[in-house]
């Protein structure tokens, strides 16, 4: 299995901008007989706003969009739509019901369509492989 960064902004209540990088693997730290770690870690990555896929020359990001949804960006204002294409991502007042619909997902599916991306990039085959998503 791959190493995964994960880049994660937050907002903390006293509106103070903050950054985690997290290196290694998420889910042996989770599994861990670290209760109070865990649930450090755990209140971390439900602060995050945005995650980072990938590395060096290409990245994507999986990131909050509102009422329990995210999408996959490419950091530049497309966003990835049900059918593995980037689409401009319009200002909020532009969007439409059926944009909405093509280009938010569930956090599972963001994650997978995420790595999905990077499984297609000649620059990260290497470091993915199917066995590696979690589907």
């Amino acid at each position: 299995m791959f190493e995964l960064v994960l880049l994660c902004y937050c907002v903390l209540c006293l509106g103070v901008y903050c950054g985690y990088l997290l290196r290694g693997s998420l889910t042996a730290k989770l599994d861990s007989d670290l209760p109070l770690e865990n649930a450090r870690l755990h209140l971390e990555l439900s602060r995050a706003e945005r995650f980072r896929f990938g590395g060096g020359p290409y990245s994507v990001f999986v990131e909050v969009r509102g009422d329990g949804l995210w999408c996959v960006s490419d950091g530049c204002g497309s966003v990835l739509d049900r059918d593995r294409h980037w689409v401009f991502e319009p200002h909020n007042s532009s969007r439409t019901e059926e944009f909405l619909a093509g280009t938010r997902f569930t956090y599972p599916e963001a994650i997978t369509l995420a790595q999905l991306v990077l499984l297609d990039n000649p620059l990260h085959q290497e470091e993915l492989d199917e066995s590696s998503l979690p589907i």
